[in-house]
């Protein structure tokens, strides 16, 4: 032991060396280390769950891409769809309309064609009855020097009698 005294080594002084490492060890592990061990853990936890939820977010990032793709397809097909079926209903109103304007010109001509047999057939009663006044007029004015008015009445009431057969 002389030689450790020789170089000035003190088992008193090396013992409460070792003590008072011993007592810092143990507050250090006791106050220090497992406070800052659980912060570490807590942390590396809350990473680890950041990173799970980072990965679900993407996830559901891409998943709403895909439905936004899916939802726009549908989206196009149906309004292609719609603008398919507008064109058709369109094309087949215009036939019906058509159909309908020509039906509607044809029953106008009919009926302008009866107005015009019905204004024809007045014209012409309207005509005979004219040349019926005219004849009995020209009677008149013929018969009233050669007979008198009794007989004139008479004469002209069988002319115009046989006028009327002969129609």
């Amino acid at each position: 032991m002389e030689i450790l005294n020789q170089f000035g080594f003190d088992i008193k002084l090396f013992a409460a060396q070792i003590v008072n490492f011993l007592v810092i060890a143990f507050v250090f592990k006791r106050f220090l280390y497992k406070p800052l061990l659980a912060v570490l853990s807590k942390r590396k936890s809350t990473i680890k769950q950041g990173l799970l939820d980072a990965e679900k977010a993407q996830k559901a990032l891409e998943e709403a891409e895909s439905k936004k793709d899916e939802v726009l397809s549908k989206a196009g097909k149906e309004a292609e769809r719609i603008i398919n079926e507008s064109k058709n209903q369109a094309a087949s109103n215009r036939e019906l309309m058509l159909e309908d304007t020509k039906k509607e010109i044809a029953s106008m001509m009919e009926a302008t064609k009866a107005q015009i047999e019905l204004e024809k057939e007045n014209f012409k009663k309207e005509a005979k009855n004219m040349s019926l006044e005219i004849a009995k007029q020209v009677l008149n004015s013929t018969l009233s020097s050669l007979f008198d008015n009794k007989e004139k009445e008479i004469i002209v009431k069988k002319s115009i009698s046989k006028i009327k057969q002969h129609e």
